[in-house]
């Protein structure tokens, strides 16, 4: 979720009529927030007034086999330095649709 989503999650309470808030603090890591013991991580990459739950257990990482190295000693030749570039290309599978949800507030 974005900053500002992350701002009005916080003015929400667990339940009607409780001072608990819904976003919690994690008591393991200063600085991070959990709902109902599930981390929460903020990003500017994330479309505004839009969250995403995505289940760990039902989430793929996919890396093809063609991991290419590149090593090129010639372009710095007048120091001691080495170009390095790699290139790998990975995906993410969701395989269980339903694991996962995204949820979005209504327009005004």
């Amino acid at each position: 979720m974005t900053a500002s989503t992350a701002l009005d999650i916080a003015k929400l309470k667990d339940q009607s009529n409780s001072n608990r808030s819904l976003l919690n603090t994690d008591m393991t890591m200063e600085g991070r927030r959990q709902i109902l013991g599930r981390p929460v991580f903020v990003s500017p990459f994330v479309q505004p007034d839009t969250v995403y739950g995505v289940s760990r257990a039902g989430l793929l990482t996919i890396v093809r086999t063609d991991t290419r190295l590149d090593v090129d000693k010639s372009v710095f030749f007048t120091s001691d330095r080495v170009a390095v570039k790699g290139t790998m290309r990975v995906a993410f599978g969701f395989p269980v649709e339903a694991a996962h949800v995204r949820i979005q507030t209504a327009a005004e």
